[in-house]
């Protein structure tokens, strides 16, 4: 059947084993978009049917990616065995809670007794639901391996005190210049600065493939400094964190020259403060070749340099960095966005105009989203408003505005208006949501699970679609905690919103 797996709807003669092998089939369904719902809601059924006169111990190895609907009461019901024999499908398994980790942590290593390097390296994504005190039983040898193996890939899943359990145990147990080896990635911040000073014969191939906080750069810099020159040691890209504003004042004009490129590649890596040095040092040595965008860095009067064919340069270089980062101050923020504008003749007439703007167009004011962006460019708009990380009230307002002024009412929409609004479906009335949620319930759905950005599920659009699906169920005496499982976001959705969807299931 191919995809056509995903969409086979005929229950009810099936069998338990035949209900597995489609749930088996329906792994390539996540590849669909836009049907979801109706997916979610057939493995659901397929679930049931799986595991009707069967335990679950006898068929959790066999339900595929649909175990992760399982309930933590019906993960608790689980035996330590049935965990043991299912792990080669649990550990493939994506959008796991964390309480379910937690669940089959504990029972995988019931049955396992101890903690090992093999059994972590058979547990896949599982090893995030671990107590921190078990890390802490484990040999320090096999420790080692762990963290440059599994736990490498999951390091940013592992809570602070699993960390501090991992490597409060390996300093304890190991000469540190080897600990500081074996540490790879995201696992190096919690190193202290203690235990770095106390490492003698430090030296700047320890620090590849590490990731530093800026107190941790700050010091190995400064230490490594007194041996390496600058443009060997800024190769090392998360070191840029640790150059103070004295050591960029110090540098030659070649030597600056030489390490600049590398500054500007990291450039989210820096401080605004280390920002605003890079730009004095650059204006100092030649303040005709200075990076437009850090013009933006020095004094407002700056700004009054660029005009003319200067303009263009300065809108389209800062367009392609992050102005969040480089300024702080909301006044000096509000003098280059009216420069910005300046810039663009106030407006923005076509497509090119948004591309060249940048990240630009989430700073856009209010007025200017208003009368400012001509209605044929305003579709294009739309998608790189999408993309931004935050939006303000009066700037998603303004959106809304010219949304209904393009596409109409939201009453008149159809599935491919609905599906280009994207998140911004968010912003309206409950009224106009029941509306789009009654005529395409998956694109919605489809939507909803995935609004990231600058604007998140609303509760008004988690109610609307809640509802929806509450009234999809026709069994009227179902479990609420079957019900849950239709919902195919449920387990990344903040514990607040968990809370009220609760409480309208006990309603």
């Amino acid at each position: 059947l191919g995809l056509l797996v995903c969409f086979y709807d005929n229950l009810e003669q099936m069998d338990a084993a035949v209900a597995r092998v489609l749930l088996h089939q329906m792994i390539k369904c996540n590849q669909l978009q836009g049907y979801q719902a109706g997916i979610q809601k057939l493995k659901s059924q397929l679930l049931d049917v799986a595991t009707e006169n069967q335990t679950l111990n006898d068929t959790l190895g066999l339900l595929s990616d649909a175990v992760v609907g399982l309930t933590s009461s019906q993960l608790e019901s689980l035996s330590p065995e049935a965990v043991h024999n299912a792990m080669s499908t649990l550990n493939q398994v994506s959008g796991w809670a964390k309480s379910q980790l937690v669940i089959l942590a504990s029972k995988y290593l019931a049955y396992e007794k101890a903690l090992s390097f093999h059994n972590i390296s058979q547990m896949g994504a599982l090893v995030t639901g671990i107590a921190a005190e078990s890390f802490h039983s484990m040999s320090p040898k096999e420790l080692s391996q762990v963290i440059r193996g599994t736990l490498a890939q999951h390091a940013s899943d592992l809570s602070p005190a699993q960390q501090q359990g991992i490597l409060r145990k390996m300093v304890a147990s190991a000469e540190l210049s080897s600990v500081i080896a074996d540490i790879q990635g995201a696992f190096f911040k919690e190193v202290s600065l203690f235990h770095l000073w106390k490492e003698e014969g430090f030296n700047s191939s320890m620090v590849k493939d590490k990731e530093l906080k800026p107190s941790q750069a700050l010091f190995l810099y400064e230490l490594l400094s007194r041996k390496t020159p600058p443009s060997d040691l800024l190769s090392i890209a998360q070191l840029v964190k640790g150059v103070t504003c004295r050591q960029i004042e110090s540098m030659g004009t070649i030597s600056f020259l030489n390490v600049f490129k590398v500054f500007e590649k990291n450039l989210h890596l820096l401080s605004p403060y280390q920002i605003n040095c890079l730009a004095w040092k650059f204006w100092l040595i030649s303040n005709v070749s200075i990076p437009p965008y850090l013009l933006s860095v020095l004094p407002a009067e700056y700004l009054d340099t660029l005009t003319g064919s200067l303009c263009i340069p300065f809108v389209n270089s800062l367009g392609k960095v992050e102005l969040d980062h480089l300024i702080v101050n909301e006044p000096k923020k509000e003098t280059i966005l009216q420069k910005v504008q300046e810039c663009l003749n106030g407006s923005l007439v076509d497509e090119y105009d948004i591309d060249f703007l940048g990240n630009l167009i989430c700073h856009l004011p209010p007025a200017f989203i208003c009368d400012g962006i001509s209605r044929e460019t305003m579709t294009t708009a739309l998608h790189q408003f999408r993309q931004c990380p935050h939006l303000n009230q009066e700037q998603k307002m303004e959106i809304k505005h010219r949304l209904i002024e393009i596409y109409g009412s939201p009453g008149n929409w159809t599935a491919e208006t609905t599906q280009d609004s994207g998140s911004f479906v968010g912003l309206l009335s409950k009224e106009e949501l029941n509306i789009l949620v009654e005529k395409f319930p998956d694109i919605i759905i489809q939507i909803t699970s995935k609004m990231t950005g600058p604007v998140p599920p609303t509760e008004d659009l988690l109610l609307v679609q809640f509802e929806s699906v509450h009234n999809s169920i026709k069994a009227p005496y179902q479990s609420p905690v079957i019900e849950t499982r239709h919902v195919e976001f449920w387990e990344d959705i903040p514990m607040n919103l968990e809370r009220f969807f609760a409480a309208e299931l006990l309603k």
